[in-house]
């Protein structure tokens, strides 16, 4: 359109409520919070494609549904997920769905867009937890091999071991907390629109109380 002025702003994490810090052990479950679209039929075809593969080598899914309860059939679960269906929790309380489990489950609805996927992939990987998804070029260009593309590596999952599921959760976290919090977002925003920002200093200090001379 003949714009110069135009900058692309992807959603990021805020580490002060997605972070890796729980007194709790994880479960082996896929927490998955959001919804049923029965009107976006490729979405939905995925996300039963993947569900049902992951059922099927034994893993049990956990659904939060943003519309539980409602009468709407657009966002009527199918029967067979049912069982797995939670009632949907305010975002303040989603860290610690996010920390009860290794494992996070994501589902994009716009696959082909470099910069557009759904924000619970940052929050996720900040929470520590490992990522599966059904494919997006955006995922894939910002994180490659750190997510599990149900969709496209059919048997990645299950050809992990434990150490490899810790290797990957831990470089995720370390990529997503040095390159997409919303501080560095923030920065992102000031440089595009010409403020200079410093470096971010992220050294640690360290004090102590010295009570005598030996000390």
């Amino acid at each position: 359109y003949g714009l110069k002025r135009v900058f692309a702003l992807p959603f990021a994490t805020n580490p002060k409520l997605f972070n890796p810090f729980t007194g709790d052990n994880r479960s082996d479950e896929i927490v998955f919070a959001g919804s049923w679209y029965a009107n976006h039929l490729e979405r939905s075809a995925v996300m039963e494609n993947i569900l049902d593969s992951l059922i099927a080598v034994g893993f049990t899914p956990k659904i939060y549904d943003r519309y539980y309860g409602g009468d709407d059939p657009l966002h009527i679960w199918p029967d067979k997920y049912q069982k797995y269906i939670n009632p949907g929790l305010p975002h303040d309380e989603m860290p610690n769905v996010y920390k009860s489990s290794v494992f996070g489950l994501n589902i994009n609805t716009v696959t082909e867009s470099s910069t557009m996927f759904a924000r619970r992939v940052f929050e996720l990987m900040s929470s520590n937890s490992l990522v599966i998804s059904n494919y997006s070029k955006g995922v894939d260009e910002m994180f490659g091999d750190l997510v599990i593309f149900a969709d496209k590596q059919r048997n990645r999952l299950t050809n992990l071991t434990p150490k490899d599921v810790s290797d990957l959760r831990e470089k995720a976290l370390t990529k997503v907390l040095s390159e997409h919090t919303y501080k560095q977002r923030w920065n992102y925003i000031l440089q595009c629109i010409g403020f200079n920002t410093l470096p971010e200093k992220n050294g640690v200090t360290l004090v102590a109380e010295v009570r005598n001379i030996s000390e």
